[in-house]
């Protein structure tokens, strides 16, 4: 094998990975965060709650898996919202509990919009 030009510790046979040293293989893909331009012209419409994530981002505190028009996305929240805060009042506290239809709309917020959320009976 010719030197490798940036001095890769890798280059040499001592230096190569292993079986034991592979990384694991990949899981399922994350879902996409469900945005305005995803719901298309329909301002106003339902979706499946199919549960939520026990993950967190920089920007949610709560991520929830939604299926529209058959795709799923996930869709995160802050505890102070009041989409939390009806979902909260509706679901109950065991996340278990946490799936069934919703009601969603795009709602304008300063120079942009977001998808907000309503649970329904179903």
């Amino acid at each position: 094998m010719p030197k490798d030009p940036w001095n890769d510790p890798w280059d040499d046979e001592e230096g190569s990975p292993t079986a034991s040293d592979e990384m694991p293989e990949g899981g399922e893909e994350k879902p996409e965060w469900l945005k305005p331009f995803h719901v298309g012209k329909k301002q106003k419409g339902t979706m499946e709650l199919l549960g939520v994530s026990n993950e967190t981002s920089e920007y949610s505190d709560v991520v929830l898996h939604v299926k529209f028009n058959g795709v799923v996305y996930a869709l995160g929240l802050k505890l102070f919202s009041p989409d939390y805060k009806a979902c909260l009042k509706f679901y109950g506290k065991k996340k278990a509990d946490w799936h069934g239809p919703l009601a969603y709309r795009v709602t304008k917020y300063k120079d942009t919009s977001y998808v907000s959320i309503r649970p329904i009976k179903g």
